[in-house]
């Protein structure tokens, strides 16, 4: 536009070759003359002043309370007489219109960070939890059961320690459970995880830990300086720089640690290692849009065995119906005398094949290879499961005629129930 006018063309004639009008022309045109090439930059349309502006000091008092009461903008404006849809304009312009980006204790904005790639940084916690004792604890029993009882006085089972290894970018774990948080341990500990990452293709580069006598101890920074890897602390009593891994020990104790009951310490740790591979390759992480494993490089086809074994417990669907299999307990008179817990389908159990146990039933399948429970009697479907007496009938029953003989008969009924009061 400018060189056209420059060339000499009339304003009017560029304005109708280039479909604006002579006012906008104009303008740049000035702007061009009086500022030179910067007056052709964009510029805002914020107006200079804005009388009817929320005040300093309202938008201010409305920050306080929202950090202070952690309420929504009705709560809010309830408090300070300002309509809500103001309030929630002052709060995102703030950077406070999402209570997830608040800090709990001090209110204030979290700044979050994520490294760019796999392996740049592994946070390392280790979180201490009681043991189960043999045959299960007070989540099995009961607070008053006797066992929970009996165990009041008794020297204490002791503690587990989880230690755990996770990924900044991708979010994948690695945890192990050893009945110590020493030095040498979280080295052992460190040599795998170590080496597990390397073989997913995520070479480590910094580590991030707390400051625990174990992990501010020489033997481990000399571990660390073997491969020259930069150890990261945290500041003194600011557990959420490290909160990666303090997320992760949450998320630990909801879904599996208090979720499941467990009657000793050996299965907790066996159905351990399962629910990490649930988690990694299989649980759908918010921060991540999906698994872990979908942001790692190789973790899929490394941990292919254990993919395969997690799908061969999950039920078949042969059709439809609820997913969900059930075993019959056959009595002595070969009636089924109850219903166990669900277990997995057939060759995939350890109680496949075994008596008194016969083979597994889809609920609600119309072909039973176990008899039914006892129960409402089912209408037959066909000649076939009527008794052999009934197949012999000459012709279909009356229903007009076994009407009214059901009519007469509650008559009857009825009046010698008159008659006895």
């Amino acid at each position: 536009m400018v060189q056209r006018i420059e060339a000499g063309m009339p304003q009017a004639h560029v304005a109708r070759q280039m479909g604006l009008s002579r006012g906008t022309v104009a303008k740049w045109w000035t702007r061009y003359l009086a500022e030179g090439q910067a007056g052709l930059a964009d510029r805002s349309s914020r107006p200079h002043r804005s009388p009817r502006r929320t005040p300093a000091r309202v938008e201010e008092r409305i920050c306080r309370l929202r950090r202070t009461t952690r309420r929504g903008p009705v709560y809010l404006s309830a408090r300070t007489g300002v309509p809500a849809a103001t309030i929630w304009r002052i709060l995102a312009r703030n950077g406070l219109n999402r209570l997830s980006w608040i800090d709990r204790p001090t209110g204030r904005v979290i700044r979050r960070y994520e490294r760019s790639s796999p392996g740049e940084l592994v946070h390392l916690d280790v979180k201490k939890i009681g043991q189960i004792p043999p045959g299960g604890g007070w989540r099995i029993h009961g607070r008053n059961s006797a066992q929970a009882r009996r165990s009041k006085g008794r020297r204490p089972v002791g503690y587990t320690y989880l230690h755990v290894a996770i990924d900044d970018h991708s979010r994948v774990a690695y945890v192990e459970a050893h009945d110590d948080e020493t030095a040498a341990t979280l080295i052992r500990f460190w040599r795998r995880a170590q080496g597990w990452f390397w073989s997913n293709d995520m070479p480590v580069d910094e580590v991030m830990t707390d400051n625990g006598p174990n992990f501010c101890s020489d033997a481990f920074a000399e571990v660390l300086a073997e491969r020259r890897i930069v150890h990261l602390r945290t500041r003194p009593y600011r557990p959420q720089t490290n909160g990666k891994a303090e997320r992760f020990n949450r998320t630990l104790a909801d879904e599996f640690l208090y979720n499941f009951r467990f009657r000793s310490e050996s299965e907790r740790r066996i159905r351990l290692k399962r629910w990490v591979h649930d988690y990694n390759c299989h649980r759908h992480h918010t921060a991540v849009g999906g698994p872990p494993a979908s942001r790692a490089n190789n973790l899929t086809r490394t941990d292919r065995r254990l993919h395969r074994r997690h799908r061969a417990r999950l039920p078949v669907r042969p059709g439809p119906g609820p997913r969900r299999f059930l075993r019959r307990r056959v009595s002595a008179g070969g009636v089924g005398s109850g219903l166990d817990d669900a277990c997995p389908p057939p060759g995939n159990g350890a109680d496949s094949g075994r008596r008194p146990w016969r083979s597994l039933t889809r609920t609600g399948s119309p072909h039973r290879r176990t008899p039914p429970l006892p129960g409402p009697r089912r209408f037959p479907t066909s000649c076939k499961d009527l008794p052999a007496r009934l197949r012999t009938l000459p012709r279909p029953l009356n229903l007009a005629r076994l009407s009214s003989a059901l009519t007469r008969r509650l008559a009857r009924a009825a009046g010698r129930s008159q008659s006895c009061h």
